[in-house]
């Protein structure tokens, strides 16, 4: 019917009629054609500009926040800024053979790899990352809300301030310092945000910045094929490569959740009865986020990833207003292009056909459901409640019993003369009228 003649071949259809086709792993034709008919239906047509590639003044500042510095790009040192705060990560940590060593020296990797053993004696990369998750999350790292005095013990109180880093904590890639006044002894303490994975093996604390880059260490001393995943909301985990699955594997360290990737985005439905008396007996699932870009981070190549991490793409798509799509997409482009001119051809054959399965994989939002996690039907868990309340993550936690019992409405006179009952919504329910129900 559509004269296909080579194999692969990309079909774009709408309404049955042929729009575009890719002939061949064409991994960057294949990517162009999907995010041209994106954009041309969901954009104004404005914004839809072909074959433009420059970048504007207020893109390049964009852009050069992305990659802070080209020339650094290829001894892999990345500067991500997307969210608030600029994090300098430097892939070399990972690959630093003492590093591993170090990392390997904690972790119960015989363990580990003797329970992830296949039919075929293979390891499993995919368990492997699954029990490596549970003793970092359980065993290992502490998550930190305020910091203990390091004089007499007690856990300070908050809101910290932001202090001037020590050459010391500086040599450990400190990128800014919290001071807590400590109420106990009247003494400070200092809350350091080590970037340096190695120096996070010995402090083994932190929030999901350090537990992220903490992990990806373990991970890439695991032999697991590792990238460090940032979003535009301020948040950080990590994907590894699964070879069994064919795909790259959302695991999210402070979390202790895996292959789970919606649970950040993924809005559902009621849960329950309306109670007068109590708030409404429902649940968000999901952390309620609103990605606009979630970038992957490895050794030899960076993509974007946004479209793994959202349910409704249109809506994602209308929120990328800081760098045109074309733009963006060349920019990426040519930095991959100069990572990979360093590889060896198998490994850019490799990395080729990855992204090819890669981009596939991201054409519909349901290839990212799973069904059964429970992850995927909960807000975030890591942290005070009060501190995931202010970054707008805590979702809608659901009855703690799988029944939901409801409470009687009881009117009031004036309701039962007017035959109208009327009640007040409360704030977070108008998060329901953007649910994108699929």
């Amino acid at each position: 019917m559509y004269q296909v003649s080579a194999m692969p071949t990309f079909l774009v259809l709408l309404n049955g009629q042929e729009l575009g086709r890719i002939r061949g792993a064409d991994a960057n034709g294949l990517e162009n054609l999907i995010q041209q008919h994106l954009i041309q239906q969901h954009l104004p047509a404005a914004q839809a500009v072909k074959g433009e590639l420059a970048a504007t003044t207020e893109e390049r500042t964009w852009l050069s926040r992305l990659v802070e510095d080209r020339k650094r790009v290829c001894t892999y040192t990345i500067s991500i800024q997307l969210g608030p705060k600029c994090e300098l990560i430097k892939m070399e940590w990972y690959e630093d053979e003492i590093s591993q060593t170090l990392a390997l020296s904690l972790i119960p990797s015989e363990e580990i790899n003797a329970k992830s053993k296949l039919a075929s004696g293979a390891v499993d990369e995919f368990a492997v990352a699954k029990r490596l998750l549970e003793w970092f999350h359980d065993s290992f790292f502490k998550w930190v809300n305020t910091p203990e005095c390091g004089t007499c013990g007690k856990k300070c109180e908050g809101p910290g301030r932001g202090g001037t880093c020590t050459s010391a904590e500086v040599a450990d890639a400190a990128s800014r310092v919290e001071v807590y006044d400590c109420k106990n002894c009247n003494k400070e303490a200092r809350f350091p945000r080590y970037n340096n994975p190695a120096k996070l093996l010995e402090t083994r604390q932190g929030r999901c910045g350090e537990w992220a880059n903490c992990f990806a260490l373990c991970c890439r001393s695991m032999g697991l094929e590792t990238r460090w995943v940032n979003d535009s909301l301020d948040h950080v985990w990590v994907e590894i490569y699964s070879t069994r699955l064919g795909r790259w594997v959302h695991c999210d360290p402070c979390e202790n959740v895996i292959d789970t990737p919606l649970m950040y985005s993924k809005v559902g439905a009621w849960a329950g009865v309306v109670s007068c008396a109590d708030d409404f007996n429902f649940h968000l699932q999901g952390w309620g986020k609103k990605h606009a870009y979630v970038l992957a981070v490895a050794i030899d190549h960076v993509r974007d990833v946004t479209w793994r991490y959202t349910l409704n793409h249109r809506a994602a798509l209308s929120r990328r207003t800081a760098c045109r799509e074309p733009v963006l997409r060349n920019f990426l482009n040519k930095l991959n292009k100069r990572l990979a001119d360093a590889l060896p051809p198998e490994r850019q054959q490799n990395l080729k056909l990855s992204y090819m399965r890669e981009l596939v994989e991201f054409l519909s939002p349901k290839c990212q459901l799973r069904d059964g996690s429970q992850a995927q039907g909960h807000g975030r868990e890591s942290g005070d409640a009060e501190w995931r309340l202010g970054r707008g993550e805590l979702g809608i936690v659901k009855p703690t019993s799988d029944k939901v019992e409801g409470q009687p409405i009881r009117p009031t006179e004036g309701e039962k003369k007017a035959k109208c009952l009327t009640y007040v919504l409360p704030p977070y329910i108008s998060a329901l009228h953007e649910c994108p129900l699929l």
